[in-house]
């Protein structure tokens, strides 16, 4: 895998809770709740490592990024 994944927010509507989308070049995008439990770049690490996982990708590597503009995030899983 080569390309960045972002994290992007959305916030609440009537019907659903704030989320954190995440897509990551042409593979399939995914939301999650926003996991309120941490706050800043921790809540879009912590999303970032469950696409990870969910794609099954890059299991227990360590992930690198940092806030790219407003409340989007990047960030790039390394090979150790």
């Amino acid at each position: 895998m080569s390309s960045i994944i972002v994290v992007t927010y959305k916030g609440p509507t009537d019907t659903k809770p704030a989320r954190l989308r995440v897509t990551c070049g042409a593979f399939k995008p995914k939301t999650y709740t926003y996991p309120h439990q941490y706050d800043g770049i921790r809540a879009y690490e912590l999303v970032a490592r469950m696409y990870l996982d969910d794609m099954g990708w890059a299991k227990n590597k360590p992930i690198y990024g940092g806030w790219i503009k407003g409340s989007v995030a990047g960030f790039v899983a390394v090979p150790i």
